[in-house]
């Protein structure tokens, strides 16, 4: 599971907090392979925070996983654009707030087979399940 947390550089978080949420997931959803979390900041220098590849990466060395056998499930552009460039696929969730314009971010290649738009989490579940 891929998060980022940039409460935890604004001191509005612990690490401990994001960490009791870890818990409480994989208490509703059963047990996660993999946590990659990125607690930076949007100003911070870090290889972690989308679009930037380290938090993809991380959780395919994790999963001992090579990225073109990843697909990320995300709502934001940011982690859909670091999961097409570090070479894994992509599913696009919308977030409650909005509705995607365009499924895949702009000047990236958007193949079908790479980045997919789903209207919610089943959806999501159904194209990483059937395609």
């Amino acid at each position: 599971m891929l998060s980022t947390q940039p409460g935890v550089a604004r001191r509005v978080l612990r690490r401990e907090q994001v960490e009791s949420v870890q818990a409480r997931a994989e208490l509703l959803l059963g047990p996660v392979d993999a946590w990659a979390v990125c607690p930076h900041g949007p100003h911070d220098a870090c290889d972690c925070r989308p679009p930037a590849t380290g938090l993809v990466t991380a959780a395919c060395r994790a999963l001992a996983l090579p990225p073109a056998l990843v697909t990320v499930v995300a709502h934001g552009d940011p982690l859909i654009e670091a999961a097409l460039t570090a070479g894994a696929r992509a599913v696009q969730v919308p977030d409650s707030a909005r509705l995607p314009a365009d499924p895949c971010p702009p000047c990236l290649p958007c193949l079908p087979s790479v980045c997919r738009s789903a209207d919610g989490p089943e959806q999501a579940a159904h194209l990483l399940l059937h395609g």
